[in-house]
């Protein structure tokens, strides 16, 4: 019987000395029970603790996190690939041209792999704006972020509290958009698909065909697509 894959949220807080850059604190939640919490002191037990089994993991901007991933990834001796096989010891990456940071796809020397998204595509808000416009119990706090945290440094309890509110309220949010969401990556994907749903796929083709693909090379670099935004005198 194949292993259920397990969706987390994760978060890292990282010191903001340039010449010492580096994870002092992780908070680690499961999507759908966010009480389920652990908590640790550098990036090598956060990637010795996901790569145990397959799983899905979401960071609150992937672009900024990713980062810290990557570089650990290349230190233990992982190669990123563009093969549509990775093997063990390699990851893929989804990012576009204009360095948005969509998904790191690991392969763990473990022979597992874990797929790291990113929330912020899901619900396009800071975590302070996630817990107010879904009305959670938690709100987000703060801490110092610039405070010295030399290698070996122990958490305050209020420093854990605070990384574990952020991963709740991420996990909180985004477990009621996965119930429709079917592994879909942005919440512009979820956006068509409900279009979809709602006019029908005829309908769809009807007003959208499938265009030639010479056709289609000449259009495509004339688009970039749009956004959306909620008009704040109409905002909840």
């Amino acid at each position: 019987m194949t292993a259920k894959r397990v969706k987390l949220v994760a978060d890292f807080e990282t010191t903001t000395n340039p010449e010492d850059c580096r994870v002092w604190l992780y908070g680690l939640c499961e999507l759908d029970d966010s009480s389920l919490f652990s908590v640790g002191t550098s990036i090598e037990h956060f990637c010795g603790i996901v790569s145990k089994q397959d799983s899905t993991v979401y960071f609150h901007n992937l672009k900024f996190d990713g980062v810290f991933i990557a570089d650990h990834l290349f230190r233990e001796g992982y190669k990123h690939t563009t093969a549509k096989r990775p093997r063990s010891g390699e990851f893929t990456s989804l990012i576009s041209r204009q360095g948005q940071w969509y998904q790191l796809t690991v392969h763990w020397f473990s022979g597992s792999k874990t797929e790291f998204r990113d929330s912020l595509k899901k619900l396009p808000m800071s975590v302070k704006r996630i817990a107010k416009s879904f009305s959670l119990p938690v709100q987000k706090g703060e801490i110092d972020y610039d405070k010295p945290r030399l290698p070996g440094y122990t958490p305050t309890p209020d420093e854990v509290e605070y990384v574990k509110n952020d991963v709740g309220i991420v996990a909180s949010a985004l477990a009621l958009q996965e119930k429709n969401s079917k592994g879909r990556l942005t919440i512009g994907a979820d956006a068509l698909a409900e279009y979809k749903a709602l006019i029908g796929e005829k309908t769809f083709r009807g007003l959208f065909p499938i265009l030639d693909v010479n056709v289609d090379a000449n259009i495509r670099s004339a688009y970039r697509g749009g956004w959306t935004y909620v008009d704040r005198r109409r905002q909840m």
